[in-house]
């Protein structure tokens, strides 16, 4: 497992043998630790090239505007390559 540390939170990611990616996101996704696991995620994306995109977002304490249009990207970022993506328990 890899994880980034930002200035509110952690973004961690999983792989699994199935071709499935799972980001977990643990804290906050605000303006200042938003840019950082933005680069971090499309990263691990380019990197692990998945099938499956799972956003775990049972931690996520708080979501700002940039941290809705991250979501909003990888979602996009899924759909150019024909690629599933979802997202796990967001509290509304």
């Amino acid at each position: 497992m890899r994880s980034l540390p930002t200035a509110q939170g952690v973004l961690e990611a999983q792989p699994s043998a199935d071709g499935a990616l799972v980001l977990s996101i643990i804290g906050s996704l605000d303006a200042s630790s938003t840019g950082q696991a933005w680069r971090h995620a499309l990263q691990l994306i380019t990197q692990y090239q998945p099938k499956r995109l799972i956003i775990d977002a049972s931690q996520l304490t708080y979501c700002h505007g940039a941290g809705a249009a991250l979501l909003l990207e990888l979602r996009q970022h899924q759909q150019k390559r024909r690629q599933t993506y979802e997202i796990q328990s967001l509290d509304p």
